[in-house]
């Protein structure tokens, strides 16, 4: 491509000071999201035993406060969601910073704060987080283009996060806190259990490509002449 295509994007002298690549970081953000991977799984190989137990407790009239299967103590896991937030937004916040950086030029459609944001908030969380984590992939490739997004599949690795937390919000709702359940309910939570565990487990693979390409990228210094995209 030619040198004048990339200038917008490039830093403005050879000897620019960047913050560190955030490595330790990434590394953190990935176990930490191989172990929520892990608890999904488990969660499905245990929904068709609490499907059974939930079942009969349904049928006998029984209130579910009073039952307790191997998949409500898998559900404790969940609290790895808390520091999975942390460390990847920390992640995420460090890597955009070294990327701007390399390239200050680089427009992001989203401000920093929603780098943390963009997560928790409801409605704008279908859609802020993957404008942060795209614009911080091209800002760290100098890729303008776009063709950094193509090539990690960006959009297919965000519709599996969607899928897995409408999936799981229908799971939440199958079986209630308290009361009688309803059988017909409890029957589908292997179904929306197995989807979300199927959608969280494809997220992780495309995250980790993500991931380790975004580290390459800001490790990667800028070169005003020649910004051709390595696959």
């Amino acid at each position: 491509m030619s040198q004048h295509a990339a200038q917008p994007y490039a830093v403005g002298g050879p000897h620019a000071v960047a913050p560190r690549v955030p490595e330790g970081l990434a590394v953190a953000a990935l176990v930490l999201a191989s172990v929520y991977t892990v608890v999904e799984v488990l969660l499905l190989l245990t929904s068709f035993g609490a499907a059974e137990t939930y079942g009969e407790a349904a049928r006998q009239g029984t209130d579910v406060a009073g039952v307790i299967t191997a998949y409500d103590v898998l559900g404790m896991g969940y609290v790895v969601l808390l520091p999975l937030w942390i460390v990847t937004c920390l992640f995420l916040q460090r890597a955009r910073r070294r990327a701007v950086a390399l390239a200050p030029r680089f427009h992001h459609q989203r401000s920093p704060v929603w780098t943390w944001l963009g997560w928790p908030v409801p409605i704008v969380g279908l859609w802020f987080p993957y404008q942060v984590v795209r614009d911080i992939v091209r800002n760290a490739w100098r890729d303008p283009w776009g063709d950094q997004r193509q090539r990690l599949h960006l959009g297919l690795w965000w519709a599996t996060w969607v899928v897995a937390i409408v999936a799981g919000q229908v799971t939440s709702r199958l079986i209630p806190w308290s009361g009688t359940p309803d059988a017909d309910a409890v029957a589908r939570l292997p179904l929306f259990q197995g989807i979300t565990a199927v959608a969280t487990v494809a997220g992780l693979v495309l995250w980790v490509r993500i991931v380790n390409s975004l580290l390459h990228a800001l490790r990667t210094p800028p070169d005003v002449s020649d910004v051709t995209l390595p696959y």
